[in-house]
């Protein structure tokens, strides 16, 4: 019993070791690329609203969030214009990780907003990145894409991201290590030896090479 524990704990911390390599892999080498949309706009008081621009990609998403007071969507669901109150709570985030974001980090100097009639860039010169790692800017020629440049390695934990993913690279990392010798012993099994040495079995419940017990 003790064995095991020691083993499931073994393969947690390299799941858990493994949902950090993911994450920062995501985040360090995956390029933006597309348009950001805006996914939501809600009320944050009588006159304020709050809106989140959105660019999901595998392991990655860029999120800009800013406050506004004046905006208008077309028929077609698409923001035409807004009137962006850039200020102290308006920040990028990088949310990082697979099959879940599992960290993030934030920017209070990026801003990029995005609607049907252009995109509204700003960005501060102290910029500061809060829950991560800042990393050299993405190469992009383009210079309406300036803002996606950021690029930052988070370790700010979103937790039910990070026990799903660390879970998920365990169980991976636990198949890979077990299923060979499973399927290895199985065969061994069906031709009469034993699942661990492949000596010939006997009638003895114990290998009487290795000592390894196996049920009749």
């Amino acid at each position: 019993m003790l064995r095991w524990a020691r083993r499931i704990s073994i393969f947690l911390l390299l799941g858990a070791i493994a949902n950090v390599a993911v994450a920062w892999g995501c985040a360090a080498w995956i390029k933006p690329e597309g348009e950001a949309s805006i996914a939501e706009m809600k009320q944050i008081s009588d006159k304020l609203y709050e809106g989140e621009s959105r660019l999901d990609q595998f392991g990655r998403s860029l999120i800009f969030r800013a406050p506004t007071r004046e905006w208008k969507f077309m028929s077609n669901g698409m923001l035409e214009y807004a009137v962006w109150d850039f200020d102290e709570t308006s920040y990028a985030e990088i949310r990082a990780g697979w099959p879940m974001r599992a960290w993030s980090c934030r920017n209070y100097g990026y801003h990029e907003m995005t609607t049907f009639s252009g995109r509204l860039l700003t960005v501060r010169p102290d910029e500061t990145t809060v829950g991560g790692i800042a990393l050299a800017p993405f190469s992009i020629t383009n210079r309406r894409h300036a803002a996606r440049a950021w690029r930052a390695l988070p370790y700010q934990p979103l937790w039910d991201g990070v026990v799903v993913n660390t879970l998920c690279c365990a169980a991976l990392l636990a198949s890979i290590a077990y299923l060979p010798r499973w399927v290895r012993g199985q065969i061994r099994h069906r031709r009469g030896q034993c699942p661990a040495c492949a000596y010939p079995r006997g009638t003895s419940p114990v290998c009487t090479e290795c000592g390894e017990m196996f049920e009749r």
